[in-house]
């Protein structure tokens, strides 16, 4: 795949990858990992994520990229 082809793809708001909600898995399982609110959290290939969004409403310093 190109670069432009994703382009295309964003403007077009084609990115079947992006979920409208938190992922239910990061909130059902997110307390198990013992993280220390106020913590650093770094969100690798987040996107338009509102899974950053949920992390920061915990507590939590995010970066994402």
């Amino acid at each position: 795949m190109d670069k432009q082809f994703w382009i295309e793809k964003w403007h077009a708001n084609e990115i079947g990858f992006h979920q409208e909600d938190v992922n239910p898995y990061l909130q059902t399982w997110w307390d198990k990992l013992q993280i220390n609110p106020g913590g650093t959290v770094f969100v690798p290939l987040c996107g338009k994520s509102r899974d950053m969004l949920w992390l920061l409403k915990q507590g939590y310093k995010v970066i994402g990229i």
